[in-house]
């Protein structure tokens, strides 16, 4: 993971020596920068919630509001404390210690000594960030496997107690409302844990009972948000019905349903969102003709108000597809949909969305080989210029604005190979060049084409030209 900046706020209430820890060490030439100073604790305050360090620098004795106090208003936010005190102050420290303060610095202050304090807790947030950012990849996996029907070790799921969710929350943001899951994270990862299934969806686990007290504002997000709810111990299953569960609150346009809310009629709303699945699938593959088949399938509905919904959303799911390819397709999705609001007929809605689809695929076949070429010389280019950097299909993909699906299919059928191969290629091709035009040693080279270690290089360029570097050097 490539980390930005570590942020650090300064609290002292002597403007010299606060002046003196400013400039005590070249902040950002070691990976760190100064986003605050205040003179007490209730500007610390002010200061800390509008920036929002990492980590803060703080005297005990100050006036208005001490470090001790701010340090206890704060006790909730994830910030590691630094705590600057006398040897007078020494009970005062021990409080502070006993609160969870990182590190306790005698004064006068050290500046060797300062900055191996941050530099020891950036490595130890950086770590948490990193546990945190794979557990939540392991668990985005796990769900996915589940939602798929397959069976799956499910120990990742679990809290730092060793305990399984009770309760599993599935949301999909609605049209016209950002993405944005930081209301959630915020929230005790002892008893929440929140996992980005895709770019609108995401799972939110609850430990310990935890959704009991966090009921009413979901109620709050069914405004921006579709919600699907399930308690049940049995975490697969709860998983499942989470997931029938949102899916039945976007057919039907409702904020927030709970398993035991829905009819137990609702074979057609599940074969609908089946039907919506391999559409999207399609879409993502570019095989039209499959889609055509799907659409047809849609109108051995009887339901006109079901219909209506997945006419709609079908329509979306074309016009998204569109974007992808950078087509302009907005002011027919508005005309339609206004149209099939109206519409009281199914077979009327019939010709409107096959009407649509036919208009779409035109424009998919003018646009797509222009759009597609484009796309992967940026790609290309990019990969030439920054080879020597951990880039990802997700990266990439992301730069391109397309989906990681589409841009993988689209690379390897341009180039033939897919987008991770096409990079160790050109990688291990710029190792030749450094191995036998500059005077480097062979960590070298392979720090200067991306690669961490250089055994893993090593590895690397054996499986693709038979040889180790320095074999390479020796026979050229």
């Amino acid at each position: 993971m490539k980390h930005s900046l570590c942020r650090i706020v300064i609290v002292e209430d002597e403007y010299y020596i606060r002046m003196g820890l400013v400039n005590a060490v070249e902040w950002r030439e070691n990976g760190f920068e100064i986003v605050g100073e205040a003179e007490d604790g209730k500007k610390g305050i002010e200061i800390i919630k509008e920036t929002k360090p990492d980590i803060v620098i703080t005297d005990i004795r100050m006036p208005i509001m001490d470090g001790l106090e701010m340090l206890n208003t704060l006790k909730s936010e994830n910030i590691e404390f630094i705590i600057l005190s006398g040897y007078e102050d020494f009970i005062y420290a021990k409080k502070a210690l006993e609160n969870g303060v990182s590190k306790y610095l005698i004064k006068p202050i050290d500046e060797n000594e300062l900055l191996q304090a941050v530099s020891d807790i950036r490595d130890k947030i950086y770590k948490k960030n990193s546990v945190q950012y794979n557990t939540s990849y392991a668990r985005k996996y796990v769900i996915n496997k589940i939602l798929a029907g397959e069976q799956i070790e499910l120990g990742v799921l679990c809290n730092d107690s060793g305990e399984m969710p009770d309760t599993v929350i599935m949301m999909q943001y609605k049209v016209g409302f950002k993405n944005s899951i930081e209301k959630l994270e915020k929230y005790d990862s002892r008893n929440t844990g929140v996992v980005q299934l895709n770019d609108h969806q995401f799972v939110v686990l609850h430990y310990k009972k935890s959704f009991d007290q966090l009921k009413e504002k979901y109620r709050d997000y069914a405004n921006e948000y579709y919600i699907g709810y399930c308690i049940d111990n049995i975490v697969v299953d709860a998983i499942t019905n989470a997931k029938k569960c949102l899916d039945y609150a976007i057919l039907q346009k409702q904020g927030m349903i709970c398993s035991c809310d829905i009819p137990k009629c609702t074979s057609n709303i599940f074969k609908i969102q089946e039907i919506n699945t391999h559409i999207d699938e399609f879409l993502c593959k570019g095989q039209t003709f499959d889609v055509s088949y799907y659409i047809c399938q849609l109108f051995f509905l009887q339901d006109i108000n079901l219909a209506k919904n997945y006419c709609i959303d079908l329509i979306f799911n074309i016009i998204k597809y569109l974007k992808e390819l950078k087509i302009d397709f907005n002011s027919l999705q508005i005309d339609a949909v206004t149209t099939i609001e109206k519409l009281t007929m199914i077979s009327e809605m019939q010709s409107i969305v096959v009407w649509i689809w036919k208009q779409a695929i035109s424009l998919i076949e003018n646009a797509k080989t222009v759009s597609e070429r484009k796309d992967i010389r940026i790609a290309i280019d990019y990969i030439k210029t920054h080879y020597m950097e951990n880039i990802t299909i997700e990266q990439v993909a992301s730069m391109l604005f397309i989906s990681e699906r589409y841009f993988m299919r689209i690379f390897k059928e341009e180039t033939g190979m897919t987008f991770n191969k096409f990079l160790t290629e050109y990688r291990i091709e710029e190792a030749k060049k450094l191995l036998l035009t500059r005077n480097l040693k062979v960590y070298e080279v392979s720090e200067a084409v991306g690669y961490k270690t250089v055994k893993h290089f090593v590895s690397v360029f054996k499986s693709i030209t038979d040889m180790t570097p320095k074999e390479y050097i020796s026979r050229h």
